[in-house]
């Protein structure tokens, strides 16, 4: 995992709640879809695969005990944690007895609470403790790489190690072995390639050239992942079609139907991997299903009716459009940004 990629997907939810709010705040499912899902699937808890996360995990063995939202696996099947999720504004305060009792009758450590931006934890085995809490976070109130390196406090290796350690301290390792260090910001300037997803041959993981984002046009090849920290506010394609938009997921769907209604997107070509051979996940296809069998997240159906896997960080979202572009044999040339 780079920490990088988990700073997009939080900002990519930061930008949800603000412009979604009064929608996530009505149900609870969507608040799930839309900010929790995301999380814990970055973290490496990907809830589409059984082998890691049960939903709906039943507390108890009568026919009426309650259920979890989310029970959290290691390796071996055996429950690590147990999440209950309440819709965005829900007042997490009002159910913290509910993940203490989940914990106890299911013999756990760690239980979680959380409404999509406030994420609430407690260590169970701290009996000594008088405040067993070891996250409380809102994503609202706190910088992305702030709440990056406390959420790491979850990430799958740590969490399932039955002794996470937090940020603070160099103990984390990506699959690489490189430590995951708090004193070292995970830099912002350079485009990392999207995580276990490798680049079209054509495709250049270089940096762009820096440009100025004032009040004119910027071609998408320029826009780099510094540039991502600003929000677009319209785009347009070979100087005409324009379009409104107001976040970066706009960039890569707008970018899709264009291909769509230019006729250079069809059945015909896909599906559309996101990397080269072997690729189990796709970024387009006719059925919102990868090949691995696990569902599209945050499925979009374009007006030709093939299917975009949105669920992708604001930079994610950048790269997946060049990439897009670029097995289309089209120039990110034609694809122009307008900032606010």
């Amino acid at each position: 995992m780079l920490l990088d990629d988990l700073v997009g997907v939080i900002e990519t939810l930061k930008e949800r709640i603000a412009a979604h709010g009064s929608a996530l705040r009505e149900n609870e499912t969507r608040t799930r879809m839309a900010l929790i899902d995301p999380l814990l699937t970055a973290l490496g808890w990907d809830v589409s695969d059984p082998s890691l996360v049960t939903p709906e995990y039943k507390v108890g063995s009568a026919g009426n005990s309650p259920r979890a939202d989310y029970g959290l696996l290691d390796d071996n099947d055996n429950l690590i944690s147990a999440i209950e999720a309440k819709h965005l504004g829900e007042s997490l305060a009002n159910h913290e007895k509910q993940i203490f009792d989940y914990a106890w009758n299911l013999q756990i450590k760690f239980a979680g609470l959380t409404d999509g931006d406030h994420w609430y934890f407690v260590d169970l085995s701290q009996i000594a403790s008088p405040d067993k809490t070891i996250l409380q976070l809102r994503l609202t109130d706190t910088p992305a790489h702030e709440a990056a390196l406390k959420l790491l406090l979850l990430w799958r290796p740590n969490l399932a190690s039955g002794q996470p350690v937090a940020a603070s301290a160099p103990a984390l390792v990506s699959p690489e072995k490189q430590p995951v260090m708090a004193t070292t910001p995970a830099p912002t300037s350079v485009p990392e390639p999207i995580a276990a997803v490798g680049q079209p041959s054509s495709y250049s993981a270089s940096s762009p050239t820096e440009v100025s984002i004032g009040g004119g046009w910027i071609a998408l090849s320029q826009i780099s992942h510094a540039t991502v920290d600003k929000k677009p506010a319209g785009m347009r394609f070979a100087g005409a079609d324009q379009k409104t938009i107001r976040s970066w997921v706009q960039v890569l769907t707008q970018t899709t139907e264009w291909l769509c209604k230019e006729g250079k997107l069809t059945s015909q070509q896909c599906p559309v991997s996101r990397d080269g051979k072997g690729v189990s996940r796709f970024l387009v296809s006719t059925n919102p299903v990868h090949k691995n069998g696990a569902s599209f997240a945050q499925p979009h159906q374009t007006s030709t009716g093939l299917f975009l896997e949105t669920n992708h960080s604001a930079r994610s979202c950048v790269d997946l459009a060049k990439i897009l572009l670029d097995k289309l044999s089209v120039s990110p040339e034609v694809v122009e940004i307008r900032f606010e």
